[in-house]
C-alpha cells in the first residue's frame, strides 16, 4: 500500500495532467504518451530552461531563487530566439524560406509563423503558458505540495478571465 503522501502526490499529478492535456495534446506528433510521462516531460523542460538561462547569465545553476520579472523577460526572449530548440523541422524550413525571400511581407509572415509555432509548442508542452512560466520562475513550485497549491490557483484562474497572473 502507498503512503498517504505518495497517494496524494499521485492524485495531484493525475488531476494536473487531466486539466492540462487532453486529446491530441497527449499524442504529440502521433505518439501517445502516458499522462505521468507527459507531466515529467514538462517538469524536465522547466528544469532545463532554468538551467539554460542560469548558465547563459553566469548564474549559479543550482540556485533555487525565483527569477525576477526582468529575468523572465530575458529568458523568454532567449528561448523564443533559439528556434532550433523548439521549432519543428518542417516549420523551421518554411520559416527560413520566408526569412530568405524577397517577396513583399515575407518577413512579416516569417514573424507570424514563428510566434504561432512558439505558442503551439508551449501549449503542447504544458497545456497552459502561464503555468509553464510560473513553474520556471518559481522553483518552490517544484514540490508536490506546491504543485497542489498551484493546481488550486490554476483552477481558479481557469474560472475567471480577470485573474491575476499565477504567482507565489
Amino acid at each position: 500500500m502507498m503512503a498517504a503522501s505518495e497517494e496524494e502526490r499521485n492524485s495531484t499529478m493525475t488531476q494536473l495532467v487531466n486539466m492540462l492535456w487532453h486529446g491530441d495534446l497527449l499524442k504529440p506528433h502521433g505518439c501517445t504518451l502516458p499522462a505521468k510521462q507527459k507531466l515529467e516531460q514538462m517538469l524536465q523542460l522547466v528544469v532545463h530552461r532554468r538551467a539554460t538561462f542560469q548558465t547563459s547569465q553566469s548564474l549559479n545553476r543550482h540556485s533555487s531563487r525565483s527569477f525576477t520579472d526582468d529575468d523572465m523577460k530575458l529568458m523568454w526572449g532567449l528561448w523564443y530566439d533559439d528556434i532550433r530548440v523548439w521549432m519543428r523541422a518542417d516549420i523551421l524550413q518554411k520559416y527560413r524560406e520566408l526569412k530568405a525571400s524577397r517577396k513583399p511581407h515575407s518577413g512579416k509572415h516569417a514573424h507570424e509563423l514563428k510566434k504561432r509555432s512558439f505558442n503551439s509548442y508551449l501549449h503542447e508542452q504544458s497545456g497552459c503558458k502561464q503555468l509553464l512560466l510560473a513553474l520556471i520562475q518559481y522553483p518552490a513550485y517544484h514540490s508536490p505540495s506546491a504543485v497542489a497549491g498551484l493546481l488550486h490557483k490554476f483552477q481558479n484562474y481557469q474560472q475567471t478571465k480577470d485573474s491575476p497572473p499565477l504567482t507565489m
